[in-house]
């Protein structure tokens, strides 16, 4: 269900950053121009639905899972109190290696969506090599970086609060 809030969310505000106009930008005109410019209607706000399942599946079983393998080396290593240090630092750890090994997904995604003619996410990758080379499917990785690793801290770290005080509460 959340993906059906967040692609139409996220293909207008693509549309709104790469828009480019001189008296300001309106939402309510880019989504008109989305619904009415694409021949889609609804449907164009959903562009990229297939291409975001492939980002964010792979972005949460990868980040989940090296989350927990650092997680444990940390344990070993820092004899601290667990909230405090190990959560953030595993998670900081495992969202910066996830975002930067699925960023070529997330830059495709991304491309796709603003594409302005209708073509497969094949074709998007190939006009993308063309334009920028290998090293333009890793642009934006820092600011990418620097939203998901903060996100990833703290969903995290409330998340071992929760499950932590929910053992204690049941013991």
């Amino acid at each position: 269900m959340n993906f059906f809030f967040k692609v139409p969310i996220d293909v207008t505000t693509q549309r709104v950053m790469i828009t480019r106009s001189s008296d300001g930008i309106r939402i309510i005109d880019v989504i008109r121009d989305i619904y009415s410019k694409s021949n889609g209607g609804i449907r164009a706000f959903y562009k990229g639905y297939l291409v975001t399942l492939s980002s964010v599946l792979p972005f949460n079983s990868i980040n989940w899972t090296l989350y927990w393998k650092v997680q444990s080396k940390f344990e070993k290593f820092i004899p601290t109190k667990y909230d405090q240090i190990i959560s953030p630092l595993s998670s900081a750890t495992a969202s910066l290696s996830t975002s930067l090994l699925t960023q070529p997904i997330d830059i495709l995604k991304t491309r796709f969506q603003v594409a302005s003619k209708k073509q497969s996410v094949l074709k998007t990758f190939k006009i993308l090599i063309r334009e920028r080379g290998f090293k333009g499917i890793y642009s934006g990785s820092i600011p990418r970086a620097c939203i998901i690793v903060p996100n990833s801290v703290i969903m995290m770290s409330l998340y071992e609060i929760i499950k932590r005080s929910s053992i204690q509460t049941h013991t």
